[in-house]
């Protein structure tokens, strides 16, 4: 795994805590984040930001009086978790600016805290998770309503959501809750059709539980992939991976020693790439063949169902090194402690956790050779990472840096001198 430098990087001056795509064909993205100004001094906004290719510029922005903490968007329009509150903005199409709708808020009780959003255009559903541990999906128009409909379905977990995700069509709802359990829900019934077994005590310890969720971005292959993050704080981070059709675990990968905080996927040619991004700040982005995908799917061991859940089986990656297994991986941002790039004062080493992953593919519209990667943390600083989409190809830069590092000449001149002496 190659080490990846950052091309483009600022400091806001606020938490951030989401970064969400405008539209496939434009680099235009919204973010949003706050400190609490009523207590901190420290103001809450939502921006809509565009990267040209050397910087990113803010063309719109709006001030709240609660922190935002979620968001999704929905044909060109805005859906934000504020507190309580789900509010709605308008993306103008010729300027990018961002006009104010209306909001609602789903609890009487306003303690009750809106914690996710997510939407599906498909499906014209948006679903709203609080930190009771409640879920609940409307139904949308075309464009936001005045109000949204009343609740179609209200699914109940434990503890508060942490994460939620539709599949392509709509027609399946996946939620990750504190309570450590991940569900998959019929959206429009509102049946559970799996609860996924918690992350088994024999691999991960007592402290295992699902992090993030979300449905495979690849339409040609079947059965569908739904990718699941499971942490735990002695045996780090796995990226698994579920049959859809039958909910089978296929596959299972370490990919951080750190807890990951975010998942994020993206279809580039053909292939899906998946971003994860770690509490430490890190980012590392792993890659799949969707035709490679297929065959391993015909090859996977098939599990055994016990009751209502599903046992999983670890099936490890036999191909780790190169492009032959599961997931193949790219790039990290994970320093070498021996680097000079740690002397550098221009770009800061640590971060708080990463909160937010948005891709920006190539296209004729936004004049992108290649795709980048927006990357905003809670402590304000934002990230636009440079993909290379080729790993084969060696990382010369960061030996040319080891090679640069003084301690090598050091250790280089002290060898010699003992020989010649």
């Amino acid at each position: 795994m190659s080490w990846w430098i950052p091309a483009f990087i600022d400091n806001l001056g606020f938490p951030l805590y989401f970064c969400e795509k405008l539209s496939e064909a434009e680099n235009y993205f919204c973010i949003g984040g706050g400190g609490g100004a009523a207590q901190t001094g420290v103001p809450n906004y939502v921006k809509v930001i565009c990267w040209t290719g050397s910087r990113l510029m803010t063309i719109d922005e709006k001030k709240l009086d609660d922190v935002p903490t979620s968001a999704c968007v929905f044909k060109r329009s805005l859906c934000v978790v504020v507190g309580p509150d789900i509010c709605f903005f308008t993306v103008t199409q010729e300027q990018n600016t961002l006009v104010w709708q209306t909001k609602f808020r789903p609890d009487s009780n306003v303690q009750v805290r809106q914690t996710v959003v997510s939407c599906s255009e498909a499906a014209n559903l948006l679903a709203v998770g609080n930190d009771e541990g409640r879920i609940r999906i409307y139904a949308l128009d075309s464009t936001w309503a005045k109000d949204c409909r009343p609740p179609q379905t209200v699914l109940l977990h434990q503890k508060s959501i942490a994460e939620m995700d539709f599949s392509q069509d709509g027609a399946l709802l996946v939620s990750v809750s504190l309570d450590r359990n991940c569900c998959i829900w019929d959206s429009r019934t509102g049946t559970k059709l799996m609860t996924l077994d918690n992350p088994p005590v024999r691999r991960y310890g007592i402290k295992a539980h699902f992090r993030c969720c979300q449905f495979s971005r690849v339409s040609a292959v079947e059965p569908k992939i739904l990718y699941t993050v499971d942490v735990s704080l002695d045996s780090g981070t796995f990226i698994s991976g579920w049959r859809v059709d039958k909910w089978q675990s296929v596959f299972s990968r370490k990919v951080s020693q750190d807890p990951v905080t975010f998942l994020s996927s993206c279809v580039i040619d053909g292939r899906e790439y998946i971003a994860v991004g770690t509490n430490e700040g890190d980012v590392m982005i792993w890659g799949h063949d969707p035709e490679q995908k297929k065959f391993l799917l015909e090859e996977a061991s098939v599990t055994r169902e016990t009751g209502s859940h599903l046992a999983i089986t670890r099936q490890d990656d036999n191909h780790s090194s190169g492009q032959g297994g599961w997931l193949f991986p790219l790039c990290t941002t994970q320093v070498p402690r021996f680097s000079p790039f740690r002397l550098s004062k221009k770009y800061p080493l640590h971060f708080l956790p990463v909160t937010g992953l948005s891709w920006s593919a190539p296209s004729e519209k936004n004049n992108s050779s290649s795709p980048w990667l927006l990357v905003t943390c809670a402590d304000g600083y934002i990230r636009m990472m440079p993909i290379a989409l080729h790993p084969d190809n060696e990382d010369t830069s960061t030996n040319i840096f080891w090679l640069l590092f003084p301690w090598w000449w050091i250790i280089l001149f002290a060898i010699l001198y003992s020989i010649f002496s």
